[in-house]
């Protein structure tokens, strides 16, 4: 059974490149071995959207999130490495699950 993951994206931050992020994503996650089992593209007038990737992640069981580049999560990038790895689709980062995130943010000035 293949590994499952999950594509998220802020339809308002991706814009007219929102298709072009999803191709993105879903090949880079589909060459690294993934189903995407769920592609989550978030309205600009939805209130909870970390909240929506949440649930995806746990209802597919999900064992990455593929977003398009970091800004999408708003700043919540632990709460997608608390439940699974998590791709910076742009720079092909990869944060693993329990990543430290105050060490990251502390070597960077903040």
């Amino acid at each position: 059974m293949k590994k499952r993951a999950v594509t998220y994206q802020l339809k308002d931050l991706s814009g007219k490149d929102h298709e072009r992020h999803e191709r993105e994503m879903v090949a880079l996650g589909q060459m690294w071995g993934y189903d995407i089992a769920r592609r989550l593209l978030i309205p600009a007038f939805c209130d909870t959207p970390l909240l929506k990737l949440v649930q995806a992640i746990q209802k597919v069981e999900a064992e990455a999130v593929f977003v398009p580049y970091l800004a999408h999560l708003g700043g919540s990038m632990r709460a997608v490495t608390e439940q699974c790895i998590l791709v910076d689709t742009l720079t092909f980062k990869t944060y693993a699950r329990h990543y430290d995130w105050q060490k990251t943010l502390s070597a960077n000035g903040f």
